[in-house]
């Protein structure tokens, strides 16, 4: 006898462990079914699942207008065209923004995404293209890991197998012309180098917005839209069809709320039914698991719930948005890039591709508010503050720091002709007017400070 069927712990998942162990078997029968969600699973919520396809999206859109840039160790911008070539065309099949979309919605899908580099395994890439995560499968041995590509039709040629050693940490095809290279997120998982889903833990959530949208969509199709319940009082079958065939035709569907009821029968009664407190429940549940999956995405409130939304709040929340989830997207993806170049000795010690935040529309403002500041504080060189900016310095005059001459200690006021200060400076402009040395001008001083009696 057949007790249960081992491959359904990985339906929808062409990401396979090497063996189902006890804790897979726990988890099945703890949840009641899948306890990893797989590649295909993770693409068919985002399609059918529009509070996680609007998650995903509103990220991944925004990673793809970051276009990547090469830093020194410094910090300072340079030059590379053999490597700024695919910040604007990684391969000959997409541009940038359309390459850095399919990897961001496939990292955030399944906290792995996968490209491919063509080329000499020593030289600058040829192409770089992304990977379909539920076209590849994984076997793990003793020291070793094997990735294979399964594709058909036009990106048939990525298909084939490569492997990572513990002696050669790089993902190769052993060819030396193509290789994998692997961007994932927290794994613990000691028998495969994949991390799970990040959608394993709203999966429920998830359930409950589809069976909502099912549910509403079932009553809104095959329900009276004035939920009402019809009693027609009558032994005539035939007139019972009539009636029965009248009411769906004229009054199922959206568009027939409120029609007036008129019917041939003995007799007709119409009761109304109110929404339940089990319907009530079912729109809260579905609200509180959207926002669950917001959440899990860290997508602010006011940026999908116009009802918490006002001026200053939305732009909190976009830079919250960018915080903390843009930008460590971003990092994650672009130190992955640095090693595809490093590996390939395209860039030199101390150099890494990073991006100029001041070129992102949403963090402008806020770094203007920023440069504002510091220069009001007055603690701060010119440099300093162009440092900021990520502009270059303007030489030694730009260290120097500048305050307002109208500053003096409490108690003093230089704009009154009874301020010993501006008196004395008087006196030297005019002894200085007159010819006087600086010798002379000091006696005067002295003698003016005893006939005054100032200290």
């Amino acid at each position: 006898m057949k007790f249960l069927d081992i491959n359904f712990l990985a339906k929808g998942n062409s990401i396979t462990p090497a063996k189902v162990t006890n804790q897979d078997m726990m988890n099945f029968i703890k949840y009641g079914g899948v306890s990893q969600i797989g590649a295909g699973q993770a693409y068919q919520y985002y399609e059918t699942i529009g509070a996680l396809g609007d998650a995903v999206d509103m990220i991944s859109n925004k990673f793809a207008d970051i276009k990547p840039v090469i830093n020194d160790k410094d910090g300072q911008v340079v030059k590379r065209p053999e490597i700024d070539r695919f910040f604007d065309s990684p391969n000959d099949y997409e541009s940038w923004n359309e390459f850095a979309i399919n990897i961001a919605t496939n990292f955030l899908l399944n906290n792995n995404a996968i490209i491919q580099v063509m080329g000499n395994i020593n030289r600058i890439p040829s192409m770089i293209l992304n990977v379909p995560n539920n076209t590849i499968s994984v076997s793990s041995g003793a020291n070793e890991t094997n990735y294979i590509l399964t594709t058909t039709g036009f990106f048939q040629f990525l298909q084939g197998q490569f492997k990572i050693t513990a002696a050669n940490p790089r993902i190769l095809d052993g060819t030396d012309l193509r290789e994998l290279y692997h961007i994932r997120a927290f794994n613990q998982n000691t028998d495969s180098f994949f991390s799970k889903s990040r959608l394993n833990s709203i999966t429920k959530e998830m359930e409950v917005i589809d069976q909502s949208l099912v549910k509403m969509r079932s009553l809104l199709i095959n329900g009276f839209s004035a939920a009402s319940l019809a009693s027609i009082k009558t032994q005539d079958k035939d007139a019972f069809d009539q009636v029965k065939s009248d009411l769906n035709n004229l009054f199922s569907g959206p568009g027939n709320s409120g029609r007036l009821i008129a019917a041939m029968a003995d007799s007709l009664d119409i009761k109304n039914i109110e929404q339940t407190n089990r319907d009530l429940q079912t729109m809260e549940n579905k609200t509180d698991s959207k926002n669950t999956v917001y959440s899990r995405f860290e997508i602010p409130q006011p940026l999908v719930n116009q009802t918490s939304q006002t001026y200053n709040n939305y732009q909190t929340a976009l830079y919250s948005l960018y915080d903390n989830a843009v930008i460590p997207l971003t990092k994650k993806i672009f130190q992955k890039l640095t090693k595809v170049f490093k590996d390939r000795k395209a860039l030199k010690d101390g150099e890494f591709i990073s991006f100029d935040e001041s070129s992102i529309p949403c963090l402008q403002l806020r770094l203007a508010e920023k440069l504002k500041l510091l220069k009001e504080v007055g603690v701060h060189s010119v440099n300093e503050i162009r440092g900021v900016y990520g502009s270059e310095e303007i030489g030694p005059e730009g260290d120097q720091i500048f305050i307002e001459a109208s500053k003096i200690p409490i108690g003093e006021d230089d704009q009154t002709d009874d301020n010993p200060k501006e008196k004395r400076k008087a006196l030297v402009h005019t002894l200085k007017k007159q010819g006087s040395s600086d010798d002379e001008v000091l006696e005067y001083l002295r003698e003016y400070k005893e006939i005054s009696g100032e200290e």
